[in-house]
């Protein structure tokens, strides 16, 4: 009864609200029936996957230990071995990012199976692998794990089993594969009932062997087998499947339209009679349309529910490498999740084990993260319980209102009279709220009918009301989520504008997201990167064609993105697009929708190339009229550009230059303010205000509060703000400046906010950006990069290598040095051949090029493949379906003209032509057919190419194709074949020979390390023989010449003074370690080893030198003398033939226990100089127990002293001195065992020790204290050594 009531009271709400929506009817008594299906509806399996929305892949197998993606069944099963395997980390790791099942790849195409299996018969399994002796099982393990975290189970079955031999068709056994294949099904199926639980997902995959061998797959009867085990099971292949593939591996589902439904004669034949998959088609899918004929002409009842499901992977590669590349960061995968959960789709994420059989730490930390993000975003829904209103409601009953979108129930919705398909629902907020994400959902249980919606925010008041599109599309689905800027809402209005049957809509949720994926305000006026999008059509990308320059490419006719709720602050004044490209298309700047207003178009001309940007002006639209607040902006693109940025442009915009900057404390920090717009002409006031951050005001910087006035013309302002010089040690603190309250003339751009970072002078800088730079650049290869830019790298490099030993450097000296090393990082051009860098062919030897070191122009780009001879290739070659020609250019300097042949290496797919035209002359084009074995598949190819070079010197080819794509260039080998050899000119020898002598006899040389002097005489010797030589060879000429010329580059390589590491290793060989603790004495050995090994080696350089004296007077001064211990030994000899017997136990049991507790002392060979006081405790322990060691009563006790003991006359000399007890030599009763100083604990209290930090620092002193008259060496050691 309660919830009738709520509904009730909810209806009445409605009745009291819905009076400008719709004129108010009394409800009916009893509630009309449910809208009937409409068309396909999900299983049970399909829902729960949606619900689940997440799951986890892992890809694991042979392909770890080979590096590859695709294994080809020959690899020795025997490389797998995961010593440390741990499924439990994985589970723990996915159930961190909140997924609920996880799927394994027990066998990939390589047949490699994780698991004992009877259907290979040549044992193509974990079975043939040594790990475990080769009982080892990862799919038993995967399972326990699963069933211990409560996980749900899935798993991948590569159908193409490369290793096994009963694959082929027409093998010896005759085998029908399909009963092989159900066979390991059957053999996962029972992993799964052995543990008690069930399977809940199959992955099949459609990778597939040549047609020449490969079976005839019985798909249904596998899918029999399969709804056999579980009618709800869901499984994945493309032809009308529970699960498909969404066509693409990159983390999105279709953002406009994501139909659930698939025309499934379509799909199956396609596969079934022609062995074909429609991507486009998957990645839409199809609606149903009751009555018609599908869109191919097909049975509109022979619909079926299929899920897109989309999958990528953490990093790079579904193997990852091994497991080893580098993640996606948290916020980037949290970015999937709204474009794959967030359009209806679940979210398959791969995690790559290593080889060690564990997830990389680093993965495990990303995938908590993603976690931490999802769970913050969507841990508090605003309009939870909120009241909700709705244009009209299904026989105005409320078991049908609109609060049923925001009571959490699922099985509960929102919907109207049949026939009705358009109407909206709005949710009142409590208050005024901050939010960026909305989320709808629609009752699919019944059907997916939405084709067409709009979702709305108030930023007004309700009295007042101010509604902003926050975003429409078509579909809705399971799920829908709307992530845009942050706005203040009052209330949320979604808009059913089209659907194929009344809509039912279960859900509406108002959210604030993490602050890690939280939108920036895009503002207009302000500049729009183009590659960060929110969605898009078509096939284009975001990359980086040049570096640090990021754009979007790769773009289609009518491809589009788009850019959510921008923030129009004013109508634009005009917009500027900056792009490269060699076509000339036409691009529109729209708002709302694809076809929406135009704000500005444009058609480009060429810029030469992919990479030479440039910034032109658009077209305005005349009388624009659109209205301020949010819009979603579309850019509607077409092939033949790569586009950077797009600006809106607006009057007297005023912002800050800078997101962030960097003040000293002590300094002023010098905060830019700018202008801009196209009239300039009048005057223009803002307001500035600082606030505190991590800095408080007055004690970390000066508040400052003031109006900045712009003069007519005026565009920058530059504030000084004071920063505090004090003596805390605070580390680096913060404020802000916020720019705000513009004159009626202006507006705020985008920066509106700045925050300084005040640098802290009282302590050391930190320096761990710049030894994070340094390690980053110290993993750079030469062979990458052009040398002139390599050689100013290197010396970059090495002021900040020094810099980092410097442990007072102050944080302006780091930030400096970071700066500096990142422009010369940023300087490296990636190595080309080009006019003045070419590459030199041989007369007389056959030379090798690799092809990504030619120029990649248009759409051709380098990138990798495993079996590439150097891990890279140029790709995108040719004509590509969106219009732009892919080509490299080769610059080579020839020794002659004549005729070459260019042996090439390349990857291709199918028959290709390759083209090729010297200098640019029309009349030498020539063409080729290349070779192609593959049948289909993509292989390695050889051929060769004959090719006539017109003239000696420097040459250009460019390879291309421009009528159609062609193969992947992957090397060159070229050797002259006919060639007019001339001899060489020796003018560039003979200077550089001129040049090394000159040095020579300057004396340069004479302080180089040992190889250079070598170096030196040899590339003399040569030069001068082969300029003496009327016959030599122009590769004889070049050879000497880079000698010298490299002779030349290396005078900077000095040999090493070594005067102060020869006399550390001299006083160091002088110190007798038996009178050291062990403790530092290894060290010592090394130190002195390596100082020892510099000394010796003549190319050792002054940085090798420095290493070794500091390492070694460390290293010295770590080493501790043992603790004197000979008075200690020499009471315990005295001591040693005592006997106890004839003491009382009282006193005996005194003297055994300082007794043990000196030997203890002795043995302890820990006991430095800094122990001393320890020794001598024991000893004046010792002696005190010694001391009151009392004789046992041995008398009959009549008192007369007759008995020896006197104890009961009072005249006995027990005690006295004179006792006649044995004499020991001991002393034992006079009670003078103070005077053999064995408790003197000041005996050495001024010796220095080892070690001692009080002596002058930059003195190399020597102090030795050697038992028996040795010395203690200590060495300050210095701070550093320019």
């Amino acid at each position: 009864m309660g919830k009738v009531w709520k509904k009730l009271l909810a209806a009445a709400m409605v009745m009291t609200q819905i009076s400008v929506m719709a004129a108010p009817v009394a409800f009916a008594e009893e509630a009309p029936a449910a809208p009937e299906a409409w068309g396909p509806t999900p299983n049970e399996g399909q829902m729960k996957y949606y619900k689940d929305e997440l799951a986890g892949f892992v890809h694991f197998g042979v392909n770890q230990y080979t590096g590859a993606e695709w294994g080809n069944g020959q690899e020795d099963p025997d490389i797998f071995q995961p010593e440390n395997l741990d499924t439990d980390q994985w589970i723990e790791a996915f159930q961190a990012a909140g997924i609920k099942r996880a799927i394994l790849t027990s066998k990939h195409h390589d047949g490699f199976a994780l698991f004992p299996t009877k259907w290979s018969p040549n044992k193509h399994s974990v079975e043939s692998s040594s790990w475990r002796d080769g009982k080892g099982d990862v799919v038993q393990e995967f399972v326990n794990s699963c069933k211990k975290y409560g996980m749900d189970l899935g798993f991948y079955l590569s159908p193409w089993d490369q290793g096994n031999p009963w694959y082929d068709r027409n093998n010896e056994d005759g085998v029908d594969y399909n009963d092989v294949y159900i066979g390991q099904m059957e053999e996962l199926m029972n992993y799964a009932d052995e543990a008690g639980i069930k399977i809940v997902e199959f992955w099949l995959d459609g990778a597939c062997g040549a047609p020449s061998v490969r079976p005839k797959y019985d798909i249904a009867r596998w899918w029999a087998r399969m709804r056999e085990y579980d009618p709800n099971i869901t499984f994945q292949q493309n032809y009308g499947a529970p699960l498909r593939w969404v066509g693409n591996e990159a983390g999105y589902a279709n953002s406009d339209s994501s139909w659930q439904t698939l025309d499934y004669d379509y799909v199956w034949n396609l596969y079934d009679q022609q062995g074909q998959e429609d991507a486009g088609y998957l990645f839409t899918g199809e609606p149903y349309i009751k009555g018609q004929e599908t869109q191919r002409g097909n049975d509109m009842e022979h619909m079926v529910w299929s899920i897109p499901e989309v999958d990528v992977s953490i990093t790079s590669g579904w193997f990852g490498n091994g497991g080893t590349n580098a993640p996606k960061s948290p916020e980037t995968l949290a970015e999937m999740y709204f474009n794959s959960v967030g359009l209806g789709s679940p979210f398959l994420l791969n995690v790559p084990p290593n080889r060690d059989g564990k997830f990389d730490e680093r993965y495990v930390e990303t995938l908590k993260e993603f976690g931490e993000i999802i769970d913050n975003t969507f841990d508090d829904n605003v309009a939870e319980g909120a009241s909700a209103v709705a244009t009209a409601v299904r026989g105005n009953h409320p078991d049908y209102d609109a609060s049923n979108t925001t009571d959490g129930d699922y099985d509960t919705y929102w919907t109207m009279d049949d026939g009705q398909t358009t109407g909206s629902v709005t949710v009142d907020l409590d208050k005024p709220t901050l939010i960026d994400v909305v989320e709808i959902q629609e009752y699919i249980p019944l059907g997916q009918r939405i084709s067409k919606f709009t979702a709305e925010v108030n930023v007004g008041t309700k009295e007042n009301p101010n509604w902003q599109v926050y975003g429409s599309a078509g579909t809705i689905g399971y799920k829908r989520l709307i992530k845009g800027a942050p706005v203040t809402a009052s209330q949320i209005r979604v808009t059913v504008d089209a659907a194929y049957a009344v809509p039912l809509i279960n859900n509406i949720a108002a959210y604030k997201a993490d602050d890690r994926i939280a939108v920036e305000p895009r503002l207009a006026p302000g500049k729009i990167e183009a590659e960060e999008f929110d969605s898009k059509s078509g096939g284009l990308i975001a990359e980086e064609k040049l570096a640090g320059v990021g754009n979007i490419g790769a773009i289609g006719n009518g491809n589009y993105t788009v850019y959510k709720g921008v923030d129009f602050k004013q109508i634009p004044t005009g917009v500027n697009l900056t792009y490269a490209g060699e076509g000339s298309p036409e691009i529109t700047v729209r708002v709302d929708s694809v076809d929406g207003p135009v704000i500005a178009k444009v058609t480009v001309e060429p810029t030469g190339s992919y990479t030479s940007y440039t910034t032109i002006p658009m077209e305005l639209e005349p009388n624009l009229d659109i209205d301020l607040g949010l819009h979603d902006v579309y850019l509607c693109l077409n092939a033949g550009l790569n586009v950077d940025s797009f600006e809106f442009l607006g009057e007297n915009v005023v912002q800050f230059a800078n997101a962030t900057q960097t003040a000293y404390e002590g300094e002023n920090a010098q905060v830019v303010l700018q202008r801009s717009g196209e009239s300039l002409d009048t005057e223009v006031t803002v307001d500035i205000e600082t606030s505190p951050g991590t800095a408080v005001h007055g004690r970390h910087y000066i508040d400052k509060t003031e109006t900045i006035t712009f003069a007519a013309g005026e565009v920058e302002k530059t504030i000084e703000i004071q920063t505090v010089e004090n003596e805390e040690t605070t580390g680096p603190l913060d404020f802000t400046v916020e720019v705000r309250n513009p004159s009626a003339n202006a507006a705020i751009g985008q920066r509106s906010v700045t925050t300084v970072v005040i640098q802290d002078n009282d302590q050391p800088g930190d320096a761990s950006a710049l030894q994070d730079l340094v390690d980053e650049a110290k993993g750079k290869v030469e062979a990458d990069y052009m040398p002139e830019d390599w050689t100013k790298f290197q010396e970059v490099l090495a002021q900040a290598e020094a810099l980092l030993e410097n442990a007072e450097a102050s944080q302006k000296e780091l930030d400096d040095m970071t700066a500096l090393l990142q422009e010369s990082i940023d300087g490296l051009r990636p190595f080309q051949y080009t006019e003045e860098n070419p590459f030199v062919l041989s007369a007389t030897e056959a030379v090798d090029v690799e092809a990504e070191y030619m120029i990649p122009q248009g759409g051709a780009r380098v990138n990798s493949r495993s079996g590439d001879s150097n891990g890279k290739e140029v790709e995108e070659m040719g004509m590509a379906r969106s219009g732009v020609e892919g080509y490299v250019d080769f610059y080579f300097d020839a020794p002659a003209a004549g005729t070459y042949n260019f042996h090439m290496r390349y990857f291709t797919g199918a028959n290709n032509t390759l083209m090729w035209m010297l200098n640019d002359d029309e009349s030498t084009k020539q063409q080729k057919a290349l070779k192609y074995t593959g049948g289909g598949a993509g292989v390695f190819e050889e051929d060769d190419l004959t090719i006539v070079v017109p003239k000696a010197g420097v040459n250009k080819i460019k390879f291309y194709n421009d009528k159609e794509t062609t193969c992947n260039l992957d090397k060159f080998t070229i050797t002259a074949q006919d060639i007019e050899t001339e001899k060489p000119s020796k003018n560039t020898l003979e200077f550089f020979l001129n040049k090394a002598k000159e040095h020579q006899a300057n004396g340069d040389v004479d302080n180089c390390v040992e190889s250079i002097k070598n170096l030196f005489a040899e590339a003399i010797a040569e030069g001068e023989a082969v300029m003496a030589d009327e016959n030599a060879t122009y590769d004889e000429v070049m050879d000497a010449t880079v000698k010298l010329m490299k002779a030349i580059q290396a005078l900077d390589m000095k040999a090493a003074d070594k005067t102060d590491l020869e006399m550390a290793a001299e006083l160091a060989q002088g110190i007798d370690l038996t009178k050291y603790v062990e403790a530092g004495q290894a060290e010592f050995q090394q130190a002195l080893a390596a100082a020892q090994e510099v000394l010796v080696d003549g190319d050792a350089m002054q940085a090798d030198a420095d290493t070794a004296w500091n390492a070694l007077v460390d290293a010295i001064s770590n080493l501790r003398l043992k603790a004197d211990k000979s008075t200690l030994e020499d009471l315990l000899n005295s001591v040693a033939d005592l006997d106890l017997s004839q003491y009382t136990e009282e006193s005996a049991a005194v003297f055994r226990t300082a007794l043990a507790n000196a030997q203890a002392v002795l043995a302890d060979e820990t006991l430095t100089e800094d122990g001393q006081q320890t020794v001598d405790d024991a000893v004046q322990a010792l002696n005190d127990a010694k001391a009151q060691l009392q004789l046992k009563d041995t008398s009959n006790g009549d008192g007369n002293g007759n008995t020896g003991d006197n104890t009961g006359n009072g005249d006995g000399n027990t005690g006295n001195g004179d006792s006649q007890t044995p004499d020991k030599g001991d002393n034992s009763g006079n009670n003078n065992s103070g005077n053999n100083n064995a408790g003197n604990s000041n005996a050495k209290a001024d010796a220095p020790k080892t070690g001692d930090t009080t002596m002058p620092y930059a003195m190399l002193a020597a102090v030795i204290a050697l038992a028996a008259g040795g010395t203690v060496v200590v060495i300050a050691r210095r701070k550093g050594r320019k």
